[in-house]
């Protein structure tokens, strides 16, 4: 995928670079997960990787460990951080339809090619890192809590 190629590129170029350095990798943030699926969502049929699953880690344990680290000094290739629990994407929908108490049709698709291969096989988990704490539940749970934002009317907007 051309995204984590040029990531390895990029960490080439600091390890060569002469300066001290730290490289921490980590697995998709709640976040990012939490977009595509709500994304997917918002059609009828939600289109979903088949035998795929994710690791998703919360950026307060990613800032944690970035904290940490920042205060001893260089590492340079620290091990991975991912999230606390490796599991399919269907099921991350499904948790998501659940706390959402949205219901739509979940579709696993193929993903063909190298990319999909590479999903399938697990190239972006690191199952022996499983150190983050916030499960994609809970970020979910807190999600769902916030308020829905609303666009602003046109007399609200004048007075913004």
């Amino acid at each position: 995928m051309p995204y984590y190629r040029i990531k390895l590129e990029v960490e080439r170029y600091v390890q060569a670079c002469g300066l001290p350095w730290t490289i921490l990798r980590t697995t998709q943030f709640h976040n990012l997960v939490f977009e595509l699926i709500r994304a997917s969502a918002r059609l009828p049929i939600m289109l979903l990787p088949a035998s795929t699953s994710c690791q998703p880690v919360d950026v307060r344990d990613v800032a944690s460990r970035v904290a940490a680290l920042v205060g001893s000094g260089s590492a340079g290739r620290v091990p991975d951080l991912g999230g606390p629990q490796v599991l399919p994407a269907v099921d991350l929908a499904y948790d998501y339809l659940q706390v959402f108490e949205r219901r739509r049709i979940v579709l696993p698709v193929r993903i063909p090619g190298k990319i999909g291969r590479g999903y399938r096989n697990g190239g972006h988990l690191t199952p022996e890192h499983a150190d983050g704490r916030r499960s994609f539940h809970n970020f979910l749970l807190e999600e769902s809590q916030k308020p829905t934002r609303t666009p602003l009317d046109a007399n609200e907007a004048r007075q913004a």
